[in-house]
């Protein structure tokens, strides 16, 4: 069974900060919540929120054509024009001021959301089910799992630290995969078993930096299962 309550894809995470804003604040009191509390705790919702679905993606976007506009540079034909700077994307505007903010935002909402399981007006399946802070609890289906790949970064020359869930026990090891930027061909590099484990794959020309995607596929037995994970990037040292 999977027994959390709080999912590992960002973009379902995003989801359940949007609705605990959108729901916190008529029980909160209820629960035994502060007037003053209660700002707090949907500013860091919606700055999460903000986050995950405005900034990552903007600045993913724009650190990619950073990377290919330094490649074209340094390996473009002889004679080529050099090309216009990539633009720098604007910030998103945040949904509240950053000034009343702090970081740990996951850490703060784990302790909430264990303050709120010891209200005595606390009900799993009414206030549990409206704020989402009970485990989803469905049974594990190989077939529709996606891998959980958590992060990708290089650690040090020719390291990459790949993160992964193993759905509470469920599977065995994850297979992983990579290709560099601009290439279609996905090459296996590894196999772990323990999270977080190391790619030592080295890059092509010694001393250049080159950029990664990652992605993995769960493993029972000899057997993958379900879906790949989501696309992790990284820069990889030489």
């Amino acid at each position: 069974m999977i027994k959390s309550y709080f999912p590992p894809q960002l973009s379902l995470q995003a989801a359940w900060y949007d609705n605990f804003a959108a729901e916190f604040p008529k029980l909160a009191e209820t629960l035994g919540f502060g007037a003053k509390e209660i700002p707090a705790i949907v500013n860091d919702c919606l700055y999460a929120v903000w986050m995950i679905q405005k900034v990552a993606p903007a600045f993913d976007g724009f650190r990619k054509s950073i990377t290919g506009y330094v490649q074209n540079v340094l390996n473009g034909p002889i004679g080529t024009p050099l090309p216009a700077l990539p633009t720098i994307p604007a910030w998103p505007d945040p949904p509240v001021a950053i000034k009343d903010l702090q970081v740990g935002i996951h850490v703060r909402r784990a302790l909430w959301v264990e303050r709120i399981k010891r209200s005595p007006a606390y009900t799993p399946g009414i206030i549990g089910v409206v704020l989402l802070t009970e485990p989803t609890g469905s049974a594990f289906d190989p077939d529709s799992y996606q891998a959980e790949l958590r992060s990708a970064n290089c650690v040090g020359p020719n390291q990459v630290q790949i993160k992964f869930g193993k759905a509470a026990g469920e599977i065995d090891v994850v297979k992983v995969s990579f290709r560099r930027n601009g290439s279609p061909e996905w090459i296996e590099s590894n196999v772990f078993v323990n999270s977080p484990g190391i790619d030592h794959t080295p890059v092509i020309v010694p001393g250049k930096p080159e950029e990664r995607e990652y992605r993995i596929r769960a493993m029972v037995g000899n057997l993958p299962i379900g879906m790949e994970s989501d696309i992790a990037t990284c820069v990889v040292r030489g």
